[in-house]
Formats: C-alpha cells, structure tokens, sequence
C-alpha cells in the first residue's frame, strides 16, 4: 500500500512537471513572438496592434508561474525556498532593469507583469495556511490605493501590477489554493470567478468615450480598462492549474502523508 502510494505520487509530481514545462515554454515562445514584433508577419495591422499589446499577460504568466510551480515543487519534496525567492528576487531586479536600462518599449512594458510577479511571488512563499482575513485584507488594501490614488504617477504606470496584486490573493487563497493545496471553491464559483476576471476588464476597455470623459467613475474605468493583463494574466495562470488539477486522476499527497502511507 505504501509503496503504491509513493509511486503514484511520484508519477503525479513527474507528470505535473512535464505539464508545467510544456505550459511555460508556450507562454515563452508567445512573449518573445509579441516582443519582437513576430506577429506583424501574419496579422492584418490592427490586430496586430492589439495582440500585440497583451505581451504583458504572457510575461505575468511566465514569471509568476515559474515561481508558482518551483513552489509546488519544494512543498511537494520538502526542498528550501531559496530558489524560489531568488526568483522573486530576480523579477523585481529584471523590472527595474528593463524601465531604467532604456531598453525598447516592447521590453520596457514588461516591468510592470515582472514587480507584479515579483511581489506575489514573495506573496506565495508566505507560510499556508494564512488567517482567513489576510487574502481579503491585501486585496482591500490594494484596492484602496487605487481608488484613492490611480492618478498618482506611480500608481497610473504600474497598472498592470496592480491589478494583478488586487486579485491574485483572492484567486489563489479564496477561489484555489496556491502550491499543492485542495481548491477551496466549488467548479461554479470558480468558474464565475474567472468569467469577472476576463470580463471586466473587457467591458471597461470598451466603454470608449466614458474612459476620457474625467471625474472619479472615468478614472477608474479608464485605470481598469490600463490594467487589463493583470486581471487576464491571472485568470490564465489559475485556469491553467485549475485545468491541470482536474485531468489528475491520482490524489497528491503531501510529504507527511506519503511517510505514513508507507510505514
């Protein structure tokens, strides 16, 4: 019995591995097709244009989901953290470098889906489980800096970030659990949950003139609307793990369980 355990959870974590890899290259080989340009090739100009906007979305994805996966790994393993601090260390370095460094605009953008990733994944790294309150209470302070402060310079060009930290606790401690965790919501709520993240910004990038108009309500339609890959980036990232969870057949099992199986 122990032994079959233990070598359903190996296969599980092996195949996960090879899924996350195969997910990752993707969103790398779609990074680095928008950031140069590639798709000008094959797209008419306007869509081009469009898609070629949303790079943003592919590098949050990237760097947060490495972070994420190398997180499963060392829960999974019971291995240090160090590495995935190192890259949370490195996303807020390589942000900083790519707005100073004068880099090109299709690079530059890029630091705002890198902090993003940065500081959700020290976020992560935060022992589990948290006080029910703290997911809830990051997003509320998120919040309120947006309202409050959208126009401030900082605050207006770090949209993306923003965004991505105003609903990533919520997606990943409310609607699913970061790591190895048992999801913590229903396949209804989670799925609705997704539809608002895709929506909503959709919806505020096509209020058009509203956007432009000035007064508080604009200004926030219009910093929604700016922010747009953070909440996209993020239902990405969570569809994807939820995806991958559900074709797992065999149950995951934590270090402790897999000892006591196999005494």
């Amino acid at each position: 019995m122990g032994t079959h355990t233990i070598s359903r959870s190996t296969a599980s974590r092996s195949g996960e591995a090879v899924w996350n890899t195969a997910f990752l290259v993707v969103c790398a080989v779609v990074l680095a097709g928008l950031v140069t340009k590639l798709q000008q090739e094959f797209l008419p100009s306007a869509l081009s244009t469009q898609v070629g906007h949303n790079s943003e979305v592919w590098a949050l994805v990237l760097a947060l989901g490495t972070g994420m996966f190398m997180l499963e790994r060392t829960e999974a393993t019971g291995t240090s953290r160090i590495p995935v601090l190192l890259v949370c260390l490195a996303c807020l370095g390589l942000a900083a470098a790519v707005y100073w460094l004068g880099t090109p605009p299709t690079v530059k953008t890029l630091n705002e889906p890198l902090l993003g990733a940065g500081l959700l994944i020290g976020y992560l790294c935060l022992p589990r489980p948290l006080p029910r309150a703290v997911p809830w209470l990051i997003t509320g302070i998120v919040a309120g800096v947006i309202v409050v402060w959208s126009q401030v310079t900082f605050v207006f060009l770090q949209a993306e970030s923003m965004t991505a930290l105003l609903v990533a606790p919520l997606a990943f401690d409310v609607m699913t659990s970061p790591a190895r965790r048992t999801p913590k919501a229903s396949a209804g709520r989670v799925t609705a949950w997704l539809s608002l993240l895709i929506l909503l910004p959709a919806l505020a990038l096509a209020s058009g003139d509203l956007r432009t108009e000035g007064g508080f309500a604009p200004d926030l339609v219009d910093y929604l609307a700016r922010g747009a890959e953070g909440f996209w980036g993020v239902a990405l990232l969570q569809l994807y793990v939820v995806l991958r969870r559900a074709r797992s057949s065999a149950p995951i099992h934590s270090p402790t369980q897999v000892s006591k199986g196999a005494e």
